[in-house]
């Protein structure tokens, strides 16, 4: 079974020998499956709304820690 917090921390292990990843965060719909340790870098984002300003601001402040 997928479980896209274990995938995101993976991708994150692996990746980082190649690439200086400073900040990253994650936008989506649901989080039934973000590891507790990935929810500072979380973004609920309304699926009827969409990516609101508010919801931009969160990511800013998140991509600028």
């Amino acid at each position: 079974e997928r479980h896209r917090g274990n995938e995101i921390l993976k991708w994150l292990e692996e990746n980082s020998k190649n690439y200086e990843i400073e900040s990253f965060c994650i936008l989506d719909d649901d989080d039934f499956d973000i590891n507790p340790e990935l929810k500072d870098n979380f973004v609920h984002v309304n699926r009827n709304f969409g990516l609101t300003y508010i919801d931009v601001n969160k990511v800013i402040d998140i991509l600028n820690k």
